[in-house]
């Protein structure tokens, strides 16, 4: 639709905290774009980063706008200010399918018991990278039982995750190591209890093993006041640019005057 393959992931990474791309987009969905550019003194045109995007999925609205603060990190932000990136990603990888969800009660395939599967199994190819979910501290890293191959981390307010049946664990992935979210920590195996490849994920609150596909993901703090007075001009031109019936772009030069300190 006129977008560079670049840009497709960009547009991804940007909603990618409230959809799952690799399952909920469906035929009849939409998206708008507005993106800045910069052209050179020879006429060429040079694609900046996307300024402001809307996604519509299955009837729901998603909206995120780009805004730098005086600190010069950018990161997208709802209409009220509030951060896109949460705590945790959608997903930890990119599979094929669930196999397996969060059940109380699930014949196991080699067992042959009847137990409870307190985790979800994403399918995925030998080999697959696995990322955190959320930043934290690596609590466990080898193997572990019927869980085979495991990387568990520590993630703030009580929250723990593990990612089981890896066929190996990522260099530098120790207890005690800090890692960063959508850092690979490990690749997709059998190893323990497992008949295929998959990824055998769970995650826990206060030592509680919970649904995560139902899960609502905590969100990141909004803007200040100071910070959000600034962002609501730079909302407002790109709202513009999405509305109107030539979404023309906005330049790079527009959105760094807006995006400018006031006094």
């Amino acid at each position: 639709a006129g977008l560079q393959p670049a840009q497709v992931l960009e547009l991804s990474d940007i909603f990618q905290y409230d959809v799952d791309f690799f399952t909920d987009i469906r035929k009849g969905d939409a998206f708008q774009v507005v993106y800045s550019e910069k052209v050179t003194t020879r006429g060429r045109r040079l694609r900046g980063p996307i300024l402001g995007a809307r996604l519509m999925v299955q009837g729901k609205v998603f909206e995120g706008f780009r805004f730098t603060g005086k600190d010069g990190a950018a990161g997208y932000y709802d209409r009220r200010g509030r951060p896109l990136r949460k705590l945790f990603l959608r997903a930890p990888l990119n599979y094929r399918r669930i196999s397996s969800a969060f059940t109380y009660r699930r014949r196991h395939p080699i067992l042959r018991k009847v137990r409870p599967h307190l985790g979800i199994d994403y399918v995925a190819p030998e080999g697959t990278p696995v990322a955190a979910v959320g930043s934290g501290t690596v609590i466990r890293a080898g193997r572990t039982g019927g869980y085979g191959i495991l990387v568990e981390l520590r993630h703030p307010n009580g929250y723990r995750t593990r990612y089981a049946h890896l066929s190996r664990v990522a260099r530098g992935i120790l207890p005690g190591a800090r890692v960063h979210q959508g850092e690979v920590i490990g690749y997709v195996g059998h190893t323990g209890l497992a008949t295929s490849s998959h990824l055998h994920f769970e995650m826990l609150r206060n030592g509680r093993r919970i649904n995560f596909l139902h899960m609502r993901i905590p969100p990141q703090k909004p803007l200040d006041p100071r910070h959000l007075r600034a962002f609501q001009p730079v909302r407002d031109h790109i709202l513009a640019a999405l509305q109107g019936p030539s979404g023309s772009p906005v330049t790079g030069t527009e959105q760094a005057r807006l995006n400018a300190p006031s006094n």
